[in-house]
């Protein structure tokens, strides 16, 4: 029965949100981006995929990364962080991705000698 609770709060954890909905630029992005298909174009703003990257650096807020997919989330967060060229912009993100992107500041802006068969994610 312990091993059951365990897994349930193990599984809570990892559910709990990204991004919170009322922070003011997931609000903003999400209405301006919302509409576009990641794959198509709308000609009043763009590719999905771009219009959410755009509006994380704009603002400064990776988060607004977690609402493009899942696919492409962790694409969009590493793009945010190499673009920013700032470490301080790993203490924002609240993925693996985290350790991907100390990893790349703390080794000279390489990803040389990282992989997943390493323990690193």
């Amino acid at each position: 029965m312990k091993k059951f609770l365990i897994i349930i709060l193990i599984f809570l954890i990892g559910c709990t949100n990204l991004y919170d909905k009322n922070n003011p630029d997931i609000k903003e992005a999400t209405n301006k981006c919302k509409s576009l298909n990641i794959n198509g174009e709308d000609n009043s703003i763009g590719p999905g995929y771009s219009c959410y990257l755009n509006y994380s650096l704009e603002k400064s807020n990776p988060s607004i990364c977690y609402l493009v997919s899942a696919s492409l989330d962790d694409a969009c967060i590493q793009n945010y962080y190499e673009i920013k060229n700032d470490i301080k912009s790993c203490e924002q993100i609240k993925t693996g991705m985290k350790t991907n992107c100390l990893y790349y500041f703390n080794n000279n802006h390489s990803y040389e000698g990282f992989s997943k068969a390493s323990g690193n994610a």
